[in-house]
């Protein structure tokens, strides 16, 4: 896309520089999982919230999507004004527990109610846009 624009940092919950583990296989690279088996190497990465990046955003957001393989909950913490801005949020979980804690996130601390689960993936729509 012409106006997509490629930021070289990760999103999180607080501003910081982390180690980011850089698998053979892409789709395991993480922030969180480090397998030695897998991992090729590593880089120091700046991670920044979401909300500081779009802070100037005036309009709704339709969808978001967040797949951060093992860093979902750190994204959702690090976009608190964001999310009062979105209609409809699609996230991946890793584990149950993280599951647990997107769902309670989502639902209790702000407005979003539990439309479906796809494999991995949860999907909320805001209530304020019912």
């Amino acid at each position: 896309w012409s106006k997509d624009k490629v930021i070289q940092v990760g999103i999180g919950d607080t501003a910081s520089i982390e180690e980011f583990n850089i698998s053979k296989t892409p789709g395991l690279s993480s922030f969180k999982y480090k397998d030695i088996k897998m991992n090729y190497y590593s880089e120091l990465i700046p991670i920044l919230k979401l909300d500081s990046l779009v802070k100037h955003l005036k309009e709704e957001v339709f969808f978001l999507s967040i797949d951060t393989e093992g860093f979902n909950i750190n994204v959702l913490k690090g976009s608190l004004e964001l999310l009062k801005k979105v209609k409809v949020i699609c996230i991946e979980f890793d584990s149950l527990e993280e599951k647990k804690e997107i769902k309670s996130f989502l639902t209790k601390q702000y407005d979003f109610l539990f439309l479906k689960e796809t494999k991995c993936n949860l999907i909320y729509i805001n209530n304020e846009y019912l």
